[in-house]
């Protein structure tokens, strides 16, 4: 089955979805877990403004360690063998998508897990969907993992 699974997880609620799923998943198929957070430094300092840009890079830093703390310790509690990733994108052409897919190739993960924030309609057109365009360029299979429980017969959200 899969022997290296990658968690992609963005500090969302639908992450602490993608690291439970993760966490169930290597559980059955005997995996190990390796949690990456990309932060889009690049990006951020051509586009934040009038910030302290060595503040900004460390607050946002400091944020990604903390979410990657979480995800290993919620790992261990169910004694799954992880490791985390804190990653950068590199270039300013460089799309978040890209590096998770650069950080899967580096660790050897056959599956990929993603949250989806359940965009609908023209957002869904829109460029940005990390998960999207993981989905294209991804060289392992990827599982979606919904921000909500749907009822796909009526298309309502479940709580």
């Amino acid at each position: 089955m899969y022997e290296k699974i990658m968690a992609c997880i963005d500090g969302s609620d639908t992450a602490d979805k993608v690291i439970d799923e993760s966490v169930r998943l290597s559980l059955l198929a005997g995996a190990r877990l390796h949690v990456v957070h990309v932060i889009d430094l690049p990006y951020l300092l051509t586009t934040v403004g009038f910030y302290d840009l060595v503040m900004l890079t460390h607050a946002l830093r400091r944020q990604g360690t903390i979410l990657l703390d979480r995800a290993q310790q919620r790992a261990n509690a169910a004694h799954v063998p992880c490791t985390t990733e804190l990653a950068e994108t590199e270039r300013i052409a460089e799309t978040i998508a890209a590096r998770l897919l650069h950080c899967a190739d580096a660790c050897g993960a056959d599956l990929l897990t993603i949250g989806t924030h359940g965009h609908r309609g023209i957002d869904a057109l829109l460029p940005g969907s990390v998960a999207t365009r993981l989905c294209r360029i991804a060289t392992c299979p990827v599982l979606l993992v919904p921000s909500a429980t749907t009822d796909w017969t009526s298309g309502t959200k479940l709580l």
